[in-house]
């Protein structure tokens, strides 16, 4: 019996696992059974088309896609169950719920059970709009340049960002404009039948973004004719020119880019240093303002004069707690977002705290993208929950899907937040101790795109969803 609950349940985590895997997948999935009805319509096709599963699963294909028939697909579909894989050539779809044309391109596959039965087909959808629409940009761009020698002229010679036309198959330049000659240190004469990798100063990424076919490289490093090496956007179209393959290199010199985020880096460092030394200065000054303090209580004085004391102390301590409070934070947006475990974050935060709260983190192997003060985070969430919960005896964090992104929720079973106090939690000064954390909290997943709520139901206990959105989230496993 335990071995069978064992197995349900990994079947179950299977079965999760997949459907993670489906609903996550950024490319459309579909699926036939051997009528070649529809059985699997995944969101991402109901995003692309606007479509609905419920309208399409069930179905045949011609029967919800009239036009599809007028395609050797259908055809294909057929072999497809036979054992064959096909693949589709790029067909334009008019979409009349959205009111645009889009270009994919669909690949098949037999679809066969755990003992090799077929049991149906497997589709992938690939939506190729931006690859079509530039190819075909291309071609009427080739088409008028192939008119008009003149055009072609001054289209490549315009005052624009550095060009290099080259030869995609031995990478040799066949032209540059002036601009290019002028970032590289080459005269427009040295440059054609130079190796495009003579410009890189990453010769083997280069061959690789040259073989691939990789339509733009957000940050490579490039050598000048003086050997300097400097940073640079590429974009890349290629087209066939008097017959052959060939690409135009667009090329951005980010140095400047560089330079600036170098500099801010560098002020941030030494705006840090400053405040560190400040801070310092201030926690001196305070602790000999609380030992005068202490003096002169144990002086005789007049009531009022102990009540101004006393309430004088407390306004130093105070004020030092503060202080201290913004230690933790220097190095809040100074260093780059990273990939972070969620459960190996969460219990590192967690083990700062001595107490007897359960705490279970349920997201498996799930890391974000976010700034490297994450931890203080849920540092804060902890703290939130300790000092606040009023009766809290367990604290879970897990995640789920809401559309494209991701709902991380921690929840504890305490008393919860009112209502009308939601809105005001994670404003700067509202609390009953420094009145930062949740304001901080907020402020340190807002580096990444991230945001943070509270929808928990007052008097069951209070829940913090912290919503990324896609592109900051991945499962490793």
């Amino acid at each position: 019996e335990h071995r069978l609950a064992e197995s349900e349940r990994l079947i179950r985590a299977s079965e999760a696992y997949l459907k993670c895997i489906i609903s996550d997948a950024r490319e459309g999935l579909t699926a036939y059974d051997t009528d070649l009805r529809f059985t699997l319509w995944n969101p991402y096709m109901e995003e692309l088309t606007g479509i609905p599963g419920s309208e399409v699963v069930g179905k045949r294909l011609e029967e919800r896609f009239p036009w599809f028939g007028e395609t050797p697909y259908p055809g294909n579909l057929k072999k497809v169950l036979a054992g064959e894989t096909r693949e589709s050539d790029d067909i334009p779809v008019e979409l009349s719920i959205k009111k645009k044309k889009i270009w994919i391109r669909c690949i098949a596959s037999p679809l066969s059970d755990h003992e090799g039965n077929r049991t149906g087909v497997i589709g992938i959808v690939q939506d190729i709009t931006q690859r079509k629409e530039a190819e075909l940009a291309l071609v009427a761009a080739t088409d008028a340049l192939k008119a008009s020698e003149e055009k072609y002229r001054n289209v490549f010679e315009a005052k624009n960002n550095p060009l290099v036309l080259i030869d995609a198959e031995t990478r040799k330049i066949i032209d540059t404009n002036e601009a290019a000659a002028a970032l590289y240190g080459y005269t427009r004469e040295e440059m054609p039948g130079m190796d495009i990798l003579d410009l890189s100063g990453e010769p083997e990424k280069t061959r690789e973004v040259v073989d691939r076919r990789i339509p733009r490289v957000p940050l490579r490093y490039h050598r000048r004719a003086d050997g300097t090496v400097f940073p640079a956007d590429i974009t890349i179209a290629y087209f066939t020119l008097d017959g052959r393959s060939v690409m135009i290199l667009s090329i951005r010199d980010l140095t400047g880019v560089q330079q600036a985020d170098d500099a801010l880096r560098i002020a941030n460092l030494k705006l840090n240093l400053i405040i560190g030394v400040t801070r310092h200065d201030v926690l001196n000054s305070l602790t000999a303002l609380l030992g005068y303090n202490v003096i002169l209580k144990e002086r005789r004085l007049d009531p009022a004069t102990e009540e101004l004391l006393d309430k004088q102390e407390k306004l130093l301590l105070a004020i030092k707690n503060h202080i201290e409070f913004t230690r933790g934070y220097d190095d809040l947006g100074v260093k780059a977002p990273v990939w972070q475990n969620i459960k190996k974050t969460s219990a590192q935060a967690y083990a700062q705290f001595i107490n007897t709260i359960e705490f279970s983190c349920e997201t498996g192997d799930l890391e974000i993208y976010a700034d490297p003060m994450l931890e203080k985070v849920f540092y804060n969430l902890f703290d939130n929950a300790f000092r606040y919960g009023e009766g809290v005896t367990k604290i879970r964090l897990y995640g789920e899907m809401d559309g494209t992104d991701l709902l991380l929720c921690f929840e504890d079973n305490g008393i919860g937040i009112p209502e009308e106090e939601k809105s005001r939690i994670f404003a700067r000064g509202v609390g009953k101790n420094t009145g930062l954390g949740l304001f901080l909290t907020r402020e340190i997943l807002a580096i990444t795109r991230i945001t943070v709520a509270e929808t928990g139901e007052y008097r069951k206990g209070a829940r913090f969803t912290i919503r990324v959105p896609r592109g900051s989230y991945r499962l490793l496993k």
